[in-house]
């Protein structure tokens, strides 16, 4: 470095060097200087970015290098796959998780996103990574329409007694109906649907938490349309 060496035995020692510590943001700005003065083969880079990904799937450093290939290439023909390989590891991966919504934003390539996130769901349907994910697919692509936040109201409200407890579907219902301006729609049955179940004796902190939340939720709309009337 220090001599300003860019060759290929420089790019095969920052093989050598990252393959003792991956964390190393020196190495790789250093290697992604040397790549793009050789010219070298960015597919080839890809499947080594890959190799060092499967070896350190939570190292920052590992992801950043991929997400600069595949701009330099403007090619994310293997980013979605990638992803997918690692959450059959790690459905959680923040760092994974991460590049997928770059790419989907970058690339504006949604279509079977959603189907995608309802198959992690059904296998796990605590993953608030998914749940996550599905919010940010809505806002990106359809938006919180009506129509929308009726439909993922039902949707919710079929996961949850899956596990009441789980606080992931719940955080996401109260995401949803935030997009309401005051309960309508499927929005103003929940109120109903939540008082069915405690009075059946259902007491999940969940439950609980949610009505609270829709009773203040409520009271403030009421009190700010008094007082609108009152100006």
């Amino acid at each position: 470095m220090s001599k300003g060496e860019l060759s290929q035995r420089a790019l095969e020692l920052t093989e050598d060097a990252l393959s003792m510590n991956a964390a190393n943001y020196t190495v790789w700005q250093y290697r992604r200087k040397i790549l793009k003065h050789l010219g070298s083969n960015l597919k080839n880079e890809l499947t080594f970015c890959r190799e060092m990904i499967e070896m350190n799937p939570k190292n920052y450093q590992v992801w950043h290098h991929r997400r600069v290939i595949v701009e330099w290439m403007g090619d994310a023909s293997r980013e979605l796959r990638l992803t997918e390989m690692i959450f059959s590891q790690d459905a959680k991966n923040y760092h994974a998780w991460e590049h997928r919504q770059w790419i989907l934003r970058t690339f504006k390539i949604f279509d079977g996103e959603l189907d995608f996130v309802d198959a992690l769901l059904k296998e796990d349907v605590r993953n608030n990574s998914a749940w996550n994910q599905r919010h940010f697919t809505i806002t990106l692509t359809t938006g919180f329409t009506p129509e929308i936040i009726d439909q993922e109201i039902e949707y919710v409200k079929n996961a949850i007694p899956k596990d009441i407890c789980n606080e992931s579907p719940w955080s996401y219902l109260k995401g949803v109906v935030q997009h309401y301006d005051g309960y309508i729609g499927n929005a103003g049955n929940l109120e109903r649907w939540c008082q069915e179940m405690y009075d059946g004796g259902q007491r999940s902190r969940c439950l609980l938490s949610f009505m609270i939340d829709m009773k203040e939720d409520k009271m403030e709309k009421e009190q700010s349309s008094r007082e609108s009337l009152l100006t």
